[in-house]
């Protein structure tokens, strides 16, 4: 199931974006693994991986990836 498309940030090539649920009939945030493709510019190659679900909120693990999106320095990407 496609869930958004998204353009990455201008000048750091960063993007954000929640898995999580987004409303009682949205079931996004709900798989057990999800599949990211990126498009390359021009004729480079797309990228793809497929990655396991986080599983259950983790506080720890989560403010382990806040300080990983504020160590990108992009302020379009605000830690939740």
């Amino acid at each position: 199931m496609r869930v958004n498309s998204w353009l990455t940030h201008k000048s750091t090539g960063a993007w954000c974006y929640g898995v999580s649920p987004h409303g009682a009939d949205n079931l996004t945030g709900a798989g057990q693994q999800y599949r990211l493709t990126i498009m390359g510019p021009g004729v480079t190659p797309d990228v793809s991986v497929t990655v396991a679900s986080p599983g259950v909120y983790n506080a720890a693990l989560d403010a382990t990836q806040n300080q990983k999106i504020a160590a990108l320095h992009d302020n379009l990407c605000k830690p939740n």
